[in-house]
């Protein structure tokens, strides 16, 4: 999976053909720009000719505008479509990545557990106070992180499923800017993502308009 190819937004047939359009437009809209140019007596600066040749130069500029603009606006679109194919196209290997990803993580939860289990039993047996626990992250923000990518998995995957409640404390925002990180600067939210947080990182992201809170 880590091999697999991922098609880029560049290579899409469409937006290449889009790509070639434009530029051919783009090309004849210079070549009668420069055929306008060598008509004026002084160049670019010279008095204006009235020749024939000249005002069909410019008629045949003039024409290029409307279909120019038209082709860069297919340009833009072929893009955007393109990058929703590549993102949807991308869903299974992410989605089977992110399970392995939650499996490893429940792993070492487990591990960090019996760990501190058996620190503590030491301690006591020993009379002294426990070992420092090596990442006490794992006991706390990452269990919290867990839950959360649960919570969106299953609101992702199982619209219609009951939500679970966020926990005392915490409030479920839905993003509603491009893109935000947590507090933590350990996630980062696109548009539309529902998330879990402290109330006071929510009403800062409410109050700057970044999201707007989840009735649960």
């Amino acid at each position: 999976m880590a091999t697999e190819t991922i098609e880029r937004v560049e290579d899409d047939p469409e937006v290449v053909a889009a790509g070639h359009r434009l530029g051919d437009l783009r090309r004849q809209r210079e070549e009668a720009a420069a055929t306008i140019n060598r008509l004026r007596p002084g160049g670019t600066g010279g008095p204006l000719p009235y020749s024939l040749e000249y005002l069909r130069a410019t008629e045949a500029l003039a024409l290029l505008d409307a279909p120019t603009a038209e082709a860069e606006r297919e340009v833009e679109a072929t893009i955007a479509s393109a990058r929703r194919r590549v993102a949807e196209a991308s869903r299974p290997a992410r989605a089977a990545l992110e399970r392995r990803l939650i499996d490893s993580v429940e792993a070492a939860l487990g591990r960090a557990a019996a760990l501190r289990e058996y620190d503590a039993r030491v301690a006591v047996a020993a009379g002294f106070a426990p070992t420092a626990d090596p990442l006490p992250g794992l006991g706390n923000q990452v269990a919290d992180q867990l839950r959360i990518l649960r919570a969106a998995i299953v609101a992702r995957d199982r619209p219609d499923a009951p939500a679970l409640p966020p926990r005392a404390g915490w409030i479920r925002i839905r993003i509603v800017a491009n893109s935000c990180w947590s507090a933590d600067r350990t996630a980062c939210w696109s548009r539309d993502d529902v998330v879990d947080v402290t109330e006071v990182q929510a009403g800062e992201l409410i109050k700057r308009k970044i999201a707007v809170e989840v009735p649960s």
